[in-house]
């Protein structure tokens, strides 16, 4: 019970400290970006392996990263700022990794 106050308290914090709306928004359009790009540039190459289960990875994680910012909240899920947080991270982390992937495959 200790951690789910601490949790609820750190929310309501955040909530104040940040603009969440602005910040998942932003999230939103940088993930969204980056998983067309990935798809567009996968379709380009056309190359079967480790690049086509990576680019289904990405698109898997960033469906549902996109998933959780859209509809989840803190009164469905406590912990959704730090899980946001840790899904975003992921994703984008996720992303650069495939875009390098690609980018050693075509050299």
């Amino acid at each position: 019970m200790g951690m789910l106050r601490h949790v609820v308290y750190m929310n309501g914090k955040w909530e104040k400290l940040f603009s969440i709306p602005f910040i998942r928004t932003a999230a939103l359009c940088v993930i969204i970006t980056l998983t067309a790009i990935a798809c567009i540039r996968y379709f380009k190459m056309r190359v079967n392996g480790m690049v086509s289960a990576a680019a289904a990875l990405v698109v898997l994680l960033s469906a549902w990263t996109v998933y959780f910012l859209i509809f989840c909240n803190t009164g469905i899920n406590r912990a959704y700022y730090i899980l946001s947080m840790c899904f975003i991270m992921a994703t984008i982390f996720q992303n650069v990794i495939y875009h390098c992937l690609c980018h050693i495959k075509k050299i």
